[in-house]
């Protein structure tokens, strides 16, 4: 439907970051499939405005992977939660996204929502991001591929 609408939800899904190896071997990270592919937990939610058949807005999709090594260094601190803000644009039930899945990475990719019930607002998302890194350092640093897909339930209204 036409107009403002906020949207929230709750999932799952699957991480891949190359870095998580790469950065924490000197760790004891072991070199395996587990090290660098790791279950997700996260929350979403977005602000978008529609209008016919075009839907935009703004969200943040926050995941915490889940594995031993799932940390990167961030400065003098290491990060665990991954904060992918965005902009989406599309149809209402399917947009393209694009923002910066930090620490390192332009994050683009697509989300597909079906209302499950249209009573109570309930929806079903999914989602994918492609991480593109971004050279840090001058250039002498250019973190290895990151990609996510995901599951959540949450509310529309």
């Amino acid at each position: 439907s036409d107009g403002l609408h906020w949207r929230v939800g709750a999932g799952a899904g699957w991480m891949y970051d190359g870095d998580y190896f790469l950065q924490n071997q000197d760790s004891g990270a072991p070199r395996e499939v587990s090290t660098v592919n790791v279950a997700s937990p996260l929350v979403t939610g977005a602000v978008t405005w529609g209008s016919g058949l075009i839907e935009a807005g703004a969200g943040v999709d926050v995941q915490l992977p889940l594995g031993e090594y799932s940390v990167l260094p961030s400065g003098e601190a290491v990060v665990r939660l991954r904060t992918h803000p965005h902009a989406q644009v599309g149809l209402p039930w399917l947009k393209l996204t694009a923002g910066f899945m930090f620490p390192w990475h332009v994050g683009v990719g697509g989300r597909a929502q079906v209302v499950v019930n249209p009573t109570l607002g309930l929806e079903l998302t999914g989602a994918f991001v492609q991480g593109i890194g971004v050279p840090l350092d001058g250039g002498s640093f250019t973190p290895d591929q990151m990609r996510t897909g995901w599951v959540a339930v949450g509310l529309r209204r």
